[in-house]
């Protein structure tokens, strides 16, 4: 079983554009261990 710690770094939600996006990126790629192409 795989378990994977829940990110709490969304203080940009709400606020929508750029920093948003960022977030998403990095908290996926925190689940993923690898980075996403843009």
């Amino acid at each position: 079983v795989n378990s994977y710690p829940t990110v709490r770094g969304f203080t940009a939600i709400g606020t929508g554009g750029d920093d948003f996006v960022q977030a998403m990126v990095i908290a996926v790629e925190s689940v993923l261990q690898k980075p996403i192409p843009e």
